[in-house]
């Protein structure tokens, strides 16, 4: 075949070599160092979210003391005794309970002991319930004072 026969021409190379040309390809950085810099701000950035995600769950889970306040207080008996000088005094006392963590709060009983500097001077109780979360509730105890002494 002969070279008029294709549609391109060719020009024949060379017969001397002609001086090599070398390309150098470089990847392309938009400032020294920015892509690992970047790598590892990332990292640090995911682990302060986890780690401050991890606190918030922790203090949003912990569990907490309820906060209480008594709200009524009513006189059910009241016995005088003679000598020594001594009340016994049952009272009806209402407490306010408010509950600021996310679950429920169950007690079988309330037992509480009154005391006056160092010395007892009672007991409340009261039967078990539930305390809802995040809400406040009451609670109905008797509040016993045996033999409370009467001093002048």
């Amino acid at each position: 075949m002969s070279p008029s026969n294709y549609p391109y021409e060719y020009d024949a190379l060379p017969s001397t070599p002609q001086q090599p040309q070398i390309y150098v390809v470089l990847p392309f950085y938009s400032s020294s160092g920015h892509r690992i810099w970047s790598r590892f701000s990332r990292r640090y950035l995911y682990s302060a979210i986890t780690v401050l995600l991890l606190a918030v769950a922790i203090y949003v889970l912990w569990p907490s003391d309820p906060h209480l306040k008594v709200v009524n207080l009513s006189l059910d008996r009241l016995e005088v005794h003679v000598a020594p000088i001594s009340l016994d005094i049952e009272l009806g006392v209402r407490v306010k309970v408010r509950n600021p963590d996310v679950y429920s709060l169950n007690y079988q009983s309330l037992n509480l002991s009154v005391e006056y500097r160092g010395e007892q001077l009672g007991f409340v109780t009261s039967d078990d319930g539930r305390v809802e979360a995040l809400v406040t509730s009451f609670i109905n105890a008797t509040l016993v004072l045996n033999r409370a002494e009467v001093r002048f």
